[in-house]
């Protein structure tokens, strides 16, 4: 097993879905595929057919506004988590 695939299965994220959706917070990890890189904190996903946008937990990387750093941390999690991946979302709180 690679270290990108090791780093995806282990991803702790924080997905905004609605109270609706998530039913209990205890759920368990549910499998998405990686659509885009927001930045280095931030990923878009399908799961069950539903585009979501993904905030990583306990990462509080640059915006990519923030030269140079925010451009190097997109970059680096483009490498972690190459698009068309699959990665496992475990809900750790919702946002907004």
């Amino acid at each position: 097993m690679t270290v990108m695939r090791k780093a995806s299965k282990t991803l702790l994220v924080l997905a905004a879905l609605s109270l609706a959706a998530l039913g209990p917070l205890c759920q368990a990890a549910s499998s998405a595929t990686v659509l885009s890189i927001g930045d280095g904190d931030t990923i878009s996903v399908l799961e069950r057919g539903q585009k979501l946008k993904v905030r990583l937990a306990c990462i509080d990387a640059p915006e990519t506004a923030q030269t140079p750093f925010g451009v190097a941390s997109r970059n680096q999690l483009k490498a972690l988590l190459p698009l068309g991946s699959t990665v496992s979302l475990r809900v750790q709180a919702v946002d907004r």
